[in-house]
């Protein structure tokens, strides 16, 4: 049981990682829009629960199953704030996430960070790949200096890192890890004029990769390299833009050798989850949408989902979203029939600043951030009540609180954002 739900958790955190590829609704750089962008789950568990959220202003962390939450701001781990990581909780305890400069490892729950650069200097990492089978190996895509890509691979838990391809004249943009076969893996490049676009494919671990050209599938739509099927390594979800701000889901169910589309999602793609129910759901800037029985073509989901989810996460627990805090009620919500949506976690559920010692750069760097924090995210509305851990769905006292992830006065929320802001660039 627990290697199945450690399985569904890779799997999902591979297809969300996607999200970090495609447009988002706009957010300013400084002030950003405040919402959630990403989950990580504690696999060792089974089902396993939600312990790392990635915010726009910072990821909150819990280490009591979600009945509390503890806040970090980006400064402290180490990358800019208009950056989106990718966080990974691994057996041992330790956590690794994706940054612009390489791949960061904590072994203090998020105190302090060392990052580990990944090919030459001055490579920028673009994606992340691991697999349940193997929970010391992990691939990563990068760009490097002078108009190249490679994919590197580390099989000690990322404390170093190895080249399997690099290539000249191209970025390398993604790499995903097959969770139905481990020894498959796709990647995707693209030219540095950004004309033109491969998809590569290993079948023996990353040993050996052979050449799929995009251009005659795709007749010049820009790609986007989604997730490798959950059951079929055969399997690949891809979706592409043909000139437009509406994207196309694309399936291949040959490697990669040949492509249709799948469904017409009308706006730009946002998050994508293929789950164990064979279900499909795609989240659209306009829209959640799915497919009930994985049949080609969407439609609009069903009851009461949230409008836009930056993330889609298929658990063994149920299906989990990011919503909008502000407009949906809640910031991480969770379904188990598909149609009826419980709130996880609300802004108002941030209980304090992750408790790091003296002289870590959480500790140092956060402080002086927290009071802005607070005031803005996680004070409950004015005449709200807080009926304390456990009240709602998952450990969020959002259910039991009316009034709670209700949106503050425009004005009000417009000035603690600015004033966040201000005391950041102080800092």
């Amino acid at each position: 049981m627990r290697a199945r739900a450690r399985a569904a958790a890779l799997a999902a955190l591979a297809g969300a990682a996607a999200l970090a590829l495609l447009p988002r609704p706009a957010a300013a750089h400084g002030p950003r829009w405040p919402s959630s962008i990403g989950l990580t789950m504690d696999t060792s568990a089974a089902p396993p629960p939600v312990q790392w959220i990635a915010l726009s202003f910072g990821p909150v962390w819990s280490r009591d199953g979600g009945a509390t939450w503890a806040w970090a701001c980006e400064e402290g781990l180490g990358y800019p704030d208009w950056f989106d990581p990718t966080y990974v909780l691994r057996p041992d305890g330790s956590l690794l996430t994706s940054v612009p400069a390489g791949v960061e490892r904590s072994t203090d729950g998020g105190c302090s960070w060392t990052v580990t650069p990944v090919g030459p200097t001055g490579a920028h990492v673009t994606s992340m790949a691991l697999h349940a089978s193997s929970p010391d190996e992990l691939f990563v895509s990068a760009t490097l200096t002078g108009a190249s890509g490679g994919i590197y691979r580390s099989t000690d838990g990322g404390l170093g890192f190895a080249p399997v391809l690099e290539r000249a004249d191209v970025s390398m943009v993604r790499v995903v890890w097959s969770p139905a076969d481990a020894t498959r893996l796709y990647a995707l490049a693209q030219s540095v004029d950004q004309t033109t676009y491969t998809l590569l494919r290993s079948d023996d671990g990353g040993a050996m990769w052979t050449d799929l050209p995009l251009d005659a599938a795709f007749g010049g739509a820009v790609p986007a390299l989604l997730a490798a099927g959950r059951d079929d390594p055969d399997v690949l979800w891809l979706a592409r833009r043909p000139g437009t701000s509406m994207d196309v889901l694309v399936r291949s169910d040959d490697g990669g050798a040949t492509f249709a589309d799948w469904g017409d999602l009308g706006a730009g793609l946002v998050a994508f989850a293929e789950r164990a129910d064979g279900s499909v759901w795609v989240s659209s800037s306009a829209e959640l949408l799915y497919s009930p029985d994985g049949a080609a073509g969407l439609a609009p989901a069903p009851g009461t989902p949230p409008g836009t989810a930056r993330c889609l996460y298929d658990l063994p627990d149920g299906l989990y979203a990011c919503a909008e805090n502000y407009v949906d009620g809640y910031s991480v919500g969770r379904t188990v029939d598909g149609a009826t949506w419980e709130p996880v976690f609300v802004f108002e559920d941030i209980d304090g600043m992750l408790d790091c010692p003296t002289g870590t750069p959480v500790a140092d760097l956060c402080a002086p951030l927290w009071p802005q924090v607070e005031q803005t995210y996680a004070s409950p509305p004015a005449g709200a009540s807080d009926a304390g851990p456990g009240g709602g769905g998952g450990g969020c006292r959002c259910a039991a609180a009316p009034g709670r992830g209700a949106p503050p006065a425009p004005l009000s929320l417009l000035a603690a954002l600015l004033a966040l802001v201000a005391a950041k660039r102080r800092t």
